[in-house]
């Protein structure tokens, strides 16, 4: 009986941990006229920054990208919200290019396509997919564990 209760409690802990996170994983594949510029994957504390430099396997450096990215809970059950920052490299310095905000469902491929920067319209369009999932925190995992 006391097996069930604890391994109840387990499983409430971990429901409740992935519907309320705080850490959550991020696959990114982001490319720029068609080439793949970085497949980076990330874990983001909720409501913290991360920020992603990616150069593209070849030349020139000015194709390389940052990305911040951002997440929190979503306003509806299964979903994540999540900020993108877009900057080109341009004239020796980073150049905000897009700031788009993406609302993921948990687990699936969610996709943003951004055409050419404010103030070069021909600049090569970038297309960012990318899947989020909710991880156990380092607390909520202790306490599953019975720590």
């Amino acid at each position: 009986m006391l097996r069930n209760v604890i391994a109840g409690f387990a499983l409430l802990v971990a429901g409740a941990s992935t519907h309320a996170a705080d850490v959550y994983k991020v696959d990114m594949t982001v490319s720029r006229g068609g080439v793949v510029v970085g497949k980076p994957s990330v874990r983001v504390v909720a409501d913290k920054v991360a920020d992603l430099t990616m150069t593209p396997p070849r030349p020139p450096e000015t194709q390389a990208l940052r990305v911040s990215v951002s997440v929190a809970p979503g306003t509806q059950a299964g979903t994540i919200g999540v900020h993108l920052m877009i900057f080109d490299w341009r004239a020796g310095e980073w150049t905000l290019r897009s700031e788009p905000d993406v609302v993921a469902w948990t687990g699936k491929v969610a996709t943003v396509d951004i055409a050419g920067g404010k103030d070069d319209a021909s600049a090569a369009p970038i297309h960012v997919a990318l899947k989020v999932t909710p991880e156990l925190s380092t607390s909520a995992s202790d306490a599953a564990a019975g720590t």
